[in-house]
């Protein structure tokens, strides 16, 4: 662990698709703030309380540190999480990272397209059918959210992923503030970017290239992940392929989807995080 800290007291909770891995990233930026190597322990909620000496070797480290962090996106689908990780350490900070739901739901129907969770041939309509796909219900804040909000009081902080787009350096003032750590200046390279999806030809040869190496061999995947090469390669397949067909719906279906959120885009509202009047910037 870090000297004068027994447990990890820093918690990203997620929403999936909606920039954590750059936040894990951004956090660890910072002096006095230690994230584990490793992104989506998933230890709350699948071990919790079993192997806690096993879980807390993911925070040794040699450095004087304030926090103890780890991100983890299933922690939010999980009302019992929160109670979990309340009774693990009540003093704990709690970030949560929101997106727009439409926008999120559909980068991660894309998304699964991608990883083969989801047949290319299966529509959206088919999804929204169904009712209780994670796809969807991975959109609905206003389900688990506010158990973190009710535990944690001031240690809960959110915001959007849409505003650290537009204005990094404000977000990250606004992370330290929360933190109470000495402000340091966003790190170099540390500006929150577009994810472009990719399409159909691009998912093809994701599935069958990449996919099987995240699955085999993770230590190998994440230093890909870094690779100027694979970055490179990426940009250059998406521009060959395009992008997902993000936007090309009815009016219809996009009434229905506006509909299908009412209620999360009411909750994000009460907690000041309204999308009236704006667009999202990425992808």
């Amino acid at each position: 662990m870090s000297a004068g800290i027994s447990k990890a007291n820093l918690f990203v909770i997620g929403v999936n698709k909606a920039g954590t891995t750059w936040l894990h990233g951004l956090l660890n930026d910072h002096p006095e703030i230690f994230m584990s190597k490793i992104k989506e322990l998933n230890y709350f909620g699948a071990e919790y309380p079993k192997n806690i000496e096993k879980y807390h070797l993911n925070f040794l480290n040699n450095n004087i540190v304030s926090f103890l962090g780890e991100s983890s996106t299933s922690y939010f689908r999980n009302p019992d999480v929160s109670e979990q990780i309340y009774e693990y350490n009540p003093e704990a900070k709690i970030i949560v990272m929101f997106r727009d739901p439409v926008n999120r739901m559909l980068s991660h129907f894309f998304f699964s397209k991608q990883l083969g969770a989801i047949p290319e041939k299966v529509t959206l309509e088919e999804i929204l059918d169904e009712g209780g796909h994670s796809v969807v219900k991975d959109s609905r804040y206003e389900i688990t959210i506010p158990k973190y909000q009710e535990l944690f009081g001031d240690n809960f902080y959110a915001n959007r992923l849409e505003i650290a787009l537009y204005d990094s350096e404000k977000f990250w003032t606004e992370i330290q503030q929360f933190l109470q750590l000495e402000e340091i200046p966003l790190p170099e390279g540390g500006k929150a970017a577009k994810n472009v999806t990719g399409g159909k030809g691009f998912r093809y040869i994701y599935r069958w290239t990449i996919q099987p190496i995240k699955e085999k061999q993770p230590e190998l995947y994440e230093t890909l992940l870094d690779s100027s090469f694979l970055k490179f390669s990426r940009k250059a397949l998406i521009s060959l392929f395009g992008k997902a067909e993000k936007n090309s719906f009815p009016p219809e279906m996009k009434e229905r989807l506006a509909q299908e959120f009412s209620k999360t885009y009411k909750y994000l509202e009460s907690l000041g995080l309204s999308w009236h009047g704006e667009k999202e910037t990425s992808s």
